[in-house]
């Protein structure tokens, strides 16, 4: 390098006065050097202009909504010119879809066929699109998915509100129960109404102010007969179901949520879309899920609130799981968020469901069907790896897809793989998709009075920290490899738990399980060590459990150290049919007992030392 980029030099190397000093052909290398300096430096300013000028016109356009006809708080329809709006963005490079502040009201899409609506706002095929709500609020007012994102790459969708009315619930008092109907007395601020279905009933602890499913969770999802009004304020619910798997009716006396609709209708809902923020959005209620991501990639989500709308006096805000993720890959980040009065789970991350050989078709190729839950399974990518397992869940083989083709006459996959298949691969073998599962981060969350789970992790590769649980029915965190129940997959692997505070959870006890727990097959404690491997759980805080504070299975190298644990109606941790397990540094107050070994482990690679109060 001949110059020095500083301005006042380059004025001094350039002045004619020096010329004399240098050799005619050093002066003429001199002009050249010079000439060719200033030649980068004008090259390098043009550009930094054209840059400058490019990336100005890849600023978003900017379209509004009220340009096509949406006007806030004027009480019509606003679903027709939101779709234009959306419209408009198509085959564009970049752009801006603008709300101005107020609300909105959304009508469902056009009928799909069987009663059900298509989604209210479907956005397919457009990229590099922001959603701006600047506070603005979408009521829904039918059971409609009301955004609904189909091959969408780099979206963001900023300061929204979504809310439902009707709402999809109500919530009353058992006033009598028979064996065809419930009555109830409606409690404000809803009113009783008739011609509403009646999916599911869950109990309510007024007390407590939190959901009560021991006292009630009746399901007969579907049942089509509708509310009567037997009297002022009095909602008749029609019962059709008392087999083992509706659940249990309410007593008189009882409160309860009567779901009208619980799966089904989205506030945001994702196929096949990848870079996706959110941020500051809130969903007060909806009939199904907040946000469902289905083999979608990198999602980031920020001070996404799933709540109770403050000051309403509801029990409940969306009607299933606050956030579900399936078949996902690349990163989900959650943070900051609030999770409050669900129907279900704040967040469910796995591959997707698991498979099943249905035949051995030579040594390279499996047809491989849906399992129990039937139906074609999702395409795999080329290059995904499959863990097969026996019914035991323990993988005996990883393979990889070299190619995939559907099956329609046997509704299955044929599925090539460039390896040889193990000798010992048959018919009714598990498949699990182990290239279908995020990097996931869960950190500064709060989850709090919701029906069923937390967080539930069946991924490779999670860290949860810093999260506040409370008042959740069934566990906080959940690890669960199942094909008895739900056949969602995979074991968990890579976890880690930390600097996390749980308060009274877990407080269902119908069935025994933990405020954090690994287990396979929900009710089995047969499988053996190997199905989830590398959990790590280490200084958080447990008070208060109706079973255990931590229960292990099926598990393989897991390090619990430095918990507080209080007010365990159980072992405060309970471990079987695993290895390699370290419980140190912990800390038990209140309970009875601080750690029990179960049926299956292997004693020489358990250690238990250096704990207070076991």
């Amino acid at each position: 390098m001949y110059y020095s980029l500083d301005c006042s030099r380059m004025k001094v190397l350039s002045s004619d006065r020096h010329l004399p000093t240098l050799p005619i052909l050093g002066k003429v290398n001199y002009l050249i050097r010079c000439s060719s300096f200033l030649t980068v430096v004008f090259l390098s300013m043009c550009f930094f202009i054209t840059i400058s000028f490019y990336n100005c016109s890849k600023s978003p356009l900017e379209i509004k909504v009220a340009d096509f006809g949406a006007v806030p708080n004027d009480g019509k329809n606003d679903t027709p010119a939101i779709r234009a709006a959306i419209e408009a963005c198509k085959d564009k490079q970049s752009t801006k879809l603008v709300f101005a502040s107020g609300t909105y009201d959304i009508s469902g899409g056009p009928s799909g066929g069987k009663g059900r609506l298509q989604p209210s706002l479907d956005i397919k095929n457009i990229n590099n699109m922001t959603i701006e709500g600047n506070g603005s609020e979408l009521i829904g007012h039918d059971y409609s998915t009301m955004f609904y994102f189909t091959e969408c790459n780099n979206i963001t969708i900023n300061n929204l509100t979504v809310d439902w009315d009707p709402l999809p619930f109500t919530q009353g008092k058992v006033v009598e129960v028979k064996d065809d109907h419930v009555d109830i007395e409606v409690v404000a601020p809803f009113t009783a109404q008739a011609g509403r279905r009646t999916e599911a009933l869950l109990g309510y602890d007024m007390e407590l102010r939190r959901m009560a499913r021991r006292y009630t969770d009746h399901y007969q999802k579907g049942d089509e007969k509708t509310s009567e009004i037997i009297r002022p304020g009095v909602m008749r619910l029609f019962i059709s179901r008392h087999d083992r798997f509706a659940g249990k009716l309410p007593l008189v006396g009882k409160h309860i949520i009567v779901r009208h609709q619980v799966y089904g209708y989205q506030a945001f809902q994702f196929l096949k879309c990848a870079n996706v923020q959110i941020e500051n959005v809130n969903i007060y209620s909806n009939p199904g899920m907040g946000l469902i991501a289905v083999r979608s990639r990198d999602f980031f989500v920020r001070h996404l609130k799933v709540m109770i709308r403050p000051g309403s006096g509801r029990w409940m805000s969306s009607t299933a799981d606050a956030t579900n993720f399936r078949g996902c890959r690349g990163t989900i980040l959650l943070e900051n968020c609030l999770f409050e009065g669900m129907g279900d789970d704040a967040t469910n991350v796995r591959p997707g469901s698991y498979m099943v050989v249905a035949e051995r078709l030579d040594d390279k190729r499996l047809l491989i069907s849906g399992g129990t839950r039937g139906g074609i399974p999702p395409l795999p990518e080329i290059g995904d790896h499959f863990e097969l397992s026996d019914e035991e869940l323990v993988p005996y083989a990883t393979v990889t897809v070299k190619s995939v083709n559907h099956d329609e006459k046997e509704k299955a996959l044929v599925v090539e793989f460039s390896d040889k298949l193990p000798e010992r691969t048959v018919k009714g073998d598990i498949v699990g998709n182990a290239s279908a599962c995020p990097s996931l981060h869960i950190r500064c969350c709060t989850v709090i009075r919701n029906r069923a789970r937390g967080l539930i992790v069946k991924n490779r590769g999670a860290i949860i920290e810093d999260c506040y649980f409370q008042d959740i029915t069934a566990s906080a965190i959940g690890m669960n490899a199942d094909i008895t129940t739900w056949w969602e997959s995979i074991g968990s692997h890579d976890v880690i738990i930390r600097n996390n505070r749980f308060v009274n959870c877990r407080f269902d006890s119908d069935v025994v399980r933990g405020v954090i727990e690994c287990l396979t097959n929900p009710g089995s404690k047969s499988a053996p060590p190997g199905v989830h491997q590398r959990i790590t759980i280490e200084n958080n805080i447990i008070q208060g459990s109706d079973a255990n504070a931590i229960k292990i299975g099926s598990a393989d190298g897991v390090v619990i150290v430095n918990n507080i644990i209080d007010r365990t109606k159980d072992e405060a941790i309970l471990v079987y049919n695993s290895r390699n397990i370290l419980v140190s540094g912990n800390k038990l107050t209140n309970s009875k007992v601080g750690f029990k070994m179960g049926d299956g482990c292997e004693p020489v690679t358990i250690k238990v030392e250096n704990n207070i109060g076991f």
